[in-house]
């Protein structure tokens, strides 16, 4: 039996990332893909993103496609999250490519939040190194530290943070939001790519749609989760939408049925 494992399709993945293929490795990946994917049993898709792409251009049926998010790779517990200062709203982004990641909007909104909502806020950066040369007060950069070789440090970083804030300008898929949800950590980012298969509005955080400007991701913030009650109120639905959507356990019960529908012929 074959499966198709992966969190996109290449022809789409292409133009939405920008990036600079040769016609001949185009050709060459495409063809490979499209062999794949009209051989696979089943394509389990971890983003909902790329699916009408498989079956539109890749020509796969519908009823071989099963959608899957991913679990993550760390588990918190409900009372670990959570700002030690109350004074200061902190928040969390992790990534390891500073544009793309959209460090330098949220390092503009930060600032907003600071010295224009007159908001006291700090965000710590956890996977790439300040820019040579610059300074923002209203946060602090960790570098590269891995959530393997230092498991507990990394946790440390969700387990203070009060809003998981990655304006990703591309994204397939989203372990990190899974992540931040095992917290109870509401998500802030650009309605992009995997992102909403993830983030559940106003369920488990909020985004707002592609090209928003820092302003608006500071207004929106301001508005929707600068008060301590408004983020309880939102920890709550984020907890069930984790359990409900993006734990492991609800992972293994889909792929038991999904791997049953192929060895004994139950449905999916």
């Amino acid at each position: 039996e074959k499966f198709f494992f992966a969190d996109s399709t290449y022809h789409k993945i292409v133009p939405y990332y920008g990036w600079k293929v040769s016609k001949k490795q185009f050709t060459r990946v495409d063809e490979s893909q499209h062999k794949l994917l009209l051989h696979a049993n089943q394509f389990w898709c971890f983003s909902s993103f790329f699916i009408d792409d498989a079956k539109n251009y890749y020509g796969m049926s519908e009823m071989r496609i099963r959608p899957f998010r991913f679990f993550p790779t760390i588990i918190g517990k409900t009372n670990e999250s959570g700002s030690s200062d109350p004074g200061v709203l902190n928040l969390l982004l992790v990534g390891t490519n500073y544009i793309d990641k959209g460090v330098p909007i949220a390092l503009e909104a930060v600032r907003i939040l600071n010295e224009k909502k007159d908001i006291c806020s700090h965000i710590d950066i956890v996977g790439v190194q300040e820019e040579e040369g610059s300074f923002n007060r209203y946060a602090t950069f960790h570098g590269r530290i891995s959530q393997f070789a230092e498991p507990e440090r990394f946790a440390g970083f969700f387990a203070k943070a009060d809003i998981y804030f990655m304006p990703t300008l591309h994204e397939c898929a989203g372990i990190v939001f899974a992540e931040a949800a095992s917290y109870g950590i509401p998500s802030v980012s650009y309605r992009t790519g995997g992102v909403p298969d993830y983030v559940s509005e106003g369920i488990s955080g909020f985004l707002l749609p592609e090209g928003s400007s820092a302003e608006e991701f500071a207004e929106l913030i301001a508005t929707k989760l600068a008060t301590k009650k408004q983020r309880a109120e939102i920890s709550k639905t984020t907890l069930e939408f984790f359990s409900h959507s993006l734990s492991r356990e609800v992972f293994k019960e889909h792929a038991t049925k999904c791997l049953a529908e192929i060895f004994e012929g139950e449905k999916c």
